[in-house]
């Protein structure tokens, strides 16, 4: 009956189509499965059907000029059996319209990989095959790659026969010599992955490059090399996670493999390494040939920074905050996942091995703001503490300058290995409360405080403190959602 129908809206995959893409238009309706449903482009006429058949939407392809174009969806409560020409001539007083734009230019997501130039390949999916990276390449379906979604997130679904041939070496090689990089894969399955193959890197026929699983489901990492090959095996299981990145570092006769889960690094190793290897007829290859069984969302390969270093990629933790909380509650996020952390003032700081190492009697000042907060959070991730650390806090004004030091051995959880601290600041009647794990452990009276510098302090006097990450917001709230576990691979 018409009191049946409840329409919500129409849902887009992607939600700014660019001219030729492909993507997905789903209905959000309530309706039986024999009801009549009918798109149309513009005021002409696309697709109909009964509402069953579109349950999971149907792939549409974007014109090959820019515009707006005015999509319409409309109910009908049964088929068109003896209309003319086979559609009804009217329209239904049930419908749904929207505007799609289609557009050469989309705006960057913080939460995509991103810039383009820091990138060999980069590939977004979504809804056309294109190389966004400094040098272009060739993308070539394998199999049957088929447009689908995962809950919110839209993409290309893969199966053990299919995946992309990008026509080039993926990797930054100049002049015969790998340099560092950090291969991504976003992507969305829950099923274990054995013996499948992610990524694999020829030349000369050869191979120079692999990413896959081993017979326990378990990441590993291959690189031939002229002394043969090094193998790296890693702490990750893909089906637990979302995001995975691999940062390779090639060094004078050593090579280091850094393994991100998430945002976060599970597991490093080194090995020896001669360098050489293939120099020429390189291909890419992304799944296929016993490939991984899921939706891939993004894959890029990053090796350049935006001082146009040779570097791995420095926005990996930054990039899973992004997708945790509120992007404008966000007020200083350190991962440490980078070659180089700019602005350091002294030579007792470095970044090794995803960590900021901090040498006897240094400091790390990592936050300096006006005092017009009501409430901060700060999660720090220790993967080294020694007695002698403390957190501190330099207050400044009119005529009164005051610092808080927080000794992290006096909280009871401090031992010798790392550890994971959350410290909120906040400020009733001109009374600061500093808080951990809401303990109040400091408060001071701050009514004539203007300005504050945060600073993590290392007083040993030969131990280093090594600083995994580094989180300041607003506030607590998250905003990220459940993505559902099973989703459809057939239109």
């Amino acid at each position: 009956s018409r009191d049946s129908f409840i329409i919500r809206g129409i849902v887009a995959y992607p939600n700014t189509f660019v001219p030729g893409g492909q993507g997905l238009i789903l209905p959000d309706v309530e309706a039986s499965y024999n009801s009549w449903i009918r798109w149309s482009i513009n005021n002409e006429i696309i697709e109909e059907g009964f509402i069953s058949q579109y349950r999971n939407g149907f792939i549409w392809k974007a014109p090959a000029v820019e515009g707006v174009y005015g999509l319409r969806m409309e109910i009908f409560p049964v088929e068109p059996l003896y209309a003319a020409n086979g559609t009804f001539s009217f329209t239904s007083p049930f419908r749904s319209d929207v505007e799609i734009f289609v557009t050469k230019t989309t705006s960057s997501d913080p939460v995509d990989l991103y810039p383009d130039e820091s990138y060999t390949t980069l590939i977004h999916f979504k809804g056309i095959l294109e190389d966004q990276g400094v040098i272009p390449g060739t993308i070539v379906p394998v199999g049957s790659p088929v447009i689908n979604r995962q809950g919110d997130k839209f993409g290309f679904y893969l199966n053990r026969d299919s995946g992309y041939l990008i026509e080039k070496n993926v990797l930054p090689v100049v002049n015969g010599v790998l340099m560092p990089f950090s291969a991504t894969f976003l992507y969305y399955f829950k099923e274990p992955q054995l013996d499948s193959s992610f990524l694999t890197v020829t030349g000369d026929e050869l191979e120079f490059f692999s990413i896959k699983t081993n017979p326990t489901g378990v990441l590993i990492a291959e690189l031939f090399h002229s002394g043969g090959s090094v193998t790296d095996i890693s702490d990750i299981y893909p089906e637990k996670y979302n995001e995975i990145t691999l940062s390779v570092v090639p060094e004078r006769g050593s090579v280091s493999f850094y393994w991100y889960g998430d945002g976060v690094m599970i597991s490093s190793g080194s090995s020896g390494y001669r360098g050489g290897g293939p120099v020429a007829e390189f291909k890419s290859l992304i799944g296929a040939d016993n490939g991984f069984d899921g939706l891939i969302d993004e894959f890029g390969i990053y090796y350049q920074d935006d001082q146009d270093r040779n570097n791995i990629d420095d926005n990996i933790f930054e990039r899973q905050v992004n997708r945790k909380y509120n992007i404008d509650k966000i007020i200083a996020a350190y991962g440490f996942d980078g070659l180089y952390l700019d602005n350091l003032d002294s030579s007792s700081l470095s970044v090794l091995s995803g960590s900021l190492n901090l040498d006897s009697k240094s400091k790390f000042q990592f936050l300096e703001t006006d005092f017009n907060f009501s409430s901060l959070f700060i999660d720090i991730d220790f993967e080294q503490i020694h007695h002698g650390s403390e957190f501190q806090i330099h207050l400044s004004g009119e005529p009164e300058e005051k610092i808080i030091h927080i000794r992290l051995e006096d909280l009871s959880w401090v031992l010798k290995g790392g550890q994971n601290i959350e410290i909120e600041l906040t400020i009733e009647n001109s009374i600061l409360k500093v808080s951990h794990y809401g303990n109040i452990i400091a408060e001071t009276e701050v009514q004539m405080i203007s300005r504050a510098v945060f600073y993590i302090t290392n007083n040993s006097e030969s131990e280093t403190t090594k600083i995994s990450s580094l989180l300041v917001r607003r506030e607590e709230k998250r905003v990220v959602e459940e993505i559902p576990e099973n989703f459809e691979t057939e239109l």
